[in-house]
């Protein structure tokens, strides 16, 4: 079986679907995928391919690539994802967000609100899949007779009130809601807020809940998996750039404003029952007496999803965070969080996530024990989700 070395550089949220993707690919392709933890450094890159001879690379390069250029990795064939550099996006053929595509919708969301101004949180350093979001969301603001104004998180604050602000990731605008918060403006009502990632860790702990473009995160992977076979039977052809279109806008109260007091019912319903079996049908009768139809476009127009994929959501992110602590069994968790067979939840999961439970587990458990290695702390995760799974492995 041929072998692949993927590079990680960037975050863990994102990096497990991409790796979903990359994996999706290799493994209908008969490929062994090896990852390299690349996120302090650049590992010695001749000794590890002395070691596994992989037949090419995948550099996830959304983090720091410093001193990373075409010589790296020559003579092997090597695709980049989300090149936070020019050079590197110069060096390799590379598989990027459309950052256009991105823009376009966050600025959508923002100027439904009929906003004064428009402003934009670049990321530190201004890497190149921030520079490009910034430059996109510029000239629609130019096409619509507005000037952009580039803030830090702590200056957001001082913004003009009927502003829109688009932030290049979901932890920077959750920095700028907290300035905005301890200045006393309102969200959405004097600075509306959209950001990227969809993270949902991030995006529902935001007070206000944080409105997000989510990225195909998964399609990414995938794409520069198959990128890198077309090189590999190609190795001449011209340096290309994928652009992934993102999936679309998830609508939270930072650009809709807080969601009536039957929505913010069926919200609370849903946390706390999902894992009860629930279904949009149980929901509904919550809006009283308007029709099942009514209160389902209610319930969209005020959070931007379905009730039935809250619902998902909702169960997802429980399931995750059993299966990020302790050791029990996939198939009871499946039924602790409202799925009827181990199979639909496997399905499910991976479908959403990027990954199956198994190996989202694996990552989770291996990123806790390098923190912990780092910090010093027990080498055993402590849960903080609310129950238990009646069955353990």
């Amino acid at each position: 079986m041929e072998t692949i070395l993927v590079f990680r550089t960037g975050t863990l949220g994102t990096w497990r679907e991409k790796l979903g993707g990359i994996t999706a690919f290799a493994k209908a392709e008969g490929w062994r995928v090896q990852t390299v933890d690349a996120r302090a450094a650049l590992p010695d890159v001749r000794q590890l391919c002395d070691f596994w001879r992989p037949v090419g690379i995948l550099l996830d390069a959304s983090g720091r690539t410093d001193g990373v250029d075409a010589r790296t990795f020559a003579p092997l064939s090597c695709v980049a994802l989300t090149p936070s550099s020019d050079r590197v996006r110069r060096a390799f053929p590379s598989v990027q967000s459309d950052s256009h595509a991105i823009a376009r919708l966050a600025a959508q969301e923002l100027l439904r609100r009929n906003v004064a101004a428009l402003a934009f949180l670049d990321a530190p350093g201004s890497p190149s899949w921030s520079s490009q979001k910034r430059e996109a969301f510029r000239a629609i603001a130019r096409l619509h007779g507005l000037a952009l104004t580039v803030v830090t998180a702590e200056t957001a604050a001082a913004l003009p009130p009927a502003t829109g602000l688009f932030a290049a990731t979901d932890a920077l605008a959750a920095e700028a809601l907290a300035h905005t918060e301890r200045a006393g403006l309102r969200v959405p009502e004097d600075l509306a807020v959209v950001g990227v990632d969809d993270d949902p860790e991030i995006c529902e702990s935001c007070e206000p809940t944080l409105s997000s473009v989510r990225p195909d995160f998964h399609r990414l992977g995938f794409s520069a998996a198959a990128l890198l076979a077309e090189r590999l039977r190609a190795p001449c052809a011209e340096r290309d750039t994928v652009l992934i279109p993102p999936v679309g806008l998830v609508r939270r109260a930072s650009s809709s404003g807080r969601p009536d007091a039957a929505v913010r019912r069926a919200l609370d319903f849903i946390r706390q029952h999902a894992h009860e079996g629930l279904t949009a049908a149980d929901v509904a009768p919550l809006f009283g007496a308007q029709s099942r139809r009514t209160a389902e476009i209610r319930f969209k127009d005020a959070t931007g999803q379905t009730m039935t994929d809250a619902i998902l959501d909702a169960r997802l992110r429980l399931a995750k965070g059993y299966l990020s602590v302790g050791r029990t069994a996939v198939s009871a968790i499946a039924n602790f969080c409202g799925w009827d067979s181990d199979l639909a939840f496997r399905k499910a999961f991976k479908a959403r996530v990027g990954q199956t439970p198994t190996a989202f587990r694996a990552a989770a458990r291996t990123a806790f024990l390098s923190a912990a290695a780092r910090q010093n702390l027990p080498r055993s995760p402590i849960s903080n989700v609310r129950g238990s799974p009646a069955k353990h492995s």
